[in-house]
């Protein structure tokens, strides 16, 4: 009898007891990611904040921790950082979107940076946002990173001043979440699927990215090596829903960093532009 106990059932109980531990930490850093701030910014070495651009900026009015900088062009950004990350993700971007930007927002989500608030999961971000917009008077272009992105398609979906959107490695959060754990070397299945069960028996799991129906210029920017929101499911959804798409060789999931700020800036620049000429077309005919 003891040594069935021995062989069998205390393998059985300690690996469930560990995968108890495990679970519970991955849910922890899903709901609850850990702050990126200065310290974090530093180390990557990126500007603490906008006076590195020279630039004038200062703080939004009507959201929480949000910064305006004013640009030299003509169209207004809304940028959306992904999850556990902040508003700090853009500085390399900023630097080339800028020169072409009349306005550029850039916020932290609720829980993440420096903001208040509990963590959204990409499921109601939008809708502070959202108002805020509607109540600017400008119009704006919206482009969100990872979460951010289903962030910025929600937006389009719902804002009344909002001329388009851009994803930047979309993907639903079981998936990303899947791969995320594949990226640490966990078996992604056993863990992704009850947190999310959990989620959403608690309402707090994010619909599906296909159900979402904006009514608006949408382009779907994607790594080909990314391996957190797989390339083929952001294609499939483009397809789908007859949206733009494009992708960027030999780059994974992060398209943020200085070696891709340049192209990724290019596409957003490119793809706002051409539909605002759409829009000008329209409006003289």
């Amino acid at each position: 009898m003891s040594s069935f106990f021995e062989h069998l059932v205390l393998p059985f109980l300690g690996f469930g007891i560990l995968y108890v531990i495990v679970l519970r930490s991955v849910y922890r850093a899903v709901v609850r990611p850990p702050r990126v701030r200065e310290g974090w910014a530093l180390g990557r070495g990126l500007p603490l904040d906008p006076d590195h651009f020279g630039v004038p900026w200062g703080e939004v009015e009507g959201l929480d921790s949000a910064w305006v900088m004013k640009g030299h062009g003509t169209t207004n950004w809304l940028l959306l950082h992904g999850h556990g990350r902040s508003r700090r993700v853009w500085m390399h971007i900023l630097q080339d979107l800028l020169p072409h930007a009349a306005s550029v927002v850039v916020v932290d989500f609720p829980g993440h940076g420096d903001a208040t608030g509990e963590v959204g999961l990409g499921q109601t971000e939008h809708e502070a946002l959202t108002a805020w917009l509607d109540s600017s008077g400008s119009r704006w272009w919206v482009a969100g990173m990872s979460m951010g992105a289903g962030v910025a398609l929600r937006i389009a979906a719902q804002a009344n001043r909002v001329d388009g959107a851009i994803g930047l490695g979309a993907g639903d959060l079981r998936e990303a979440l899947a791969g995320k754990l594949r990226q640490k070397a966990l078996p992604a299945g056993i863990f992704a699927a009850p947190i999310c069960w959990w989620l959403r028996r608690r309402g707090r799991l994010p619909g599906p990215l296909h159900e979402l129906t904006p009514n608006r210029p949408i382009l779907l920017v994607h790594g080909e090596q990314d391996q957190v929101a797989p390339m083929d499911s952001a294609q499939s959804l483009a397809a789908e829903k007859q949206w733009s798409f494009e992708s960027l060789p030999d780059v994974g999931h992060d398209l943020l960093g200085p070696e891709h700020a340049g192209s990724v800036v290019r596409l957003m620049q490119d793809f706002a532009e051409r539909h605002d000429s759409d829009h000008d077309d329209q409006n003289r005919t």
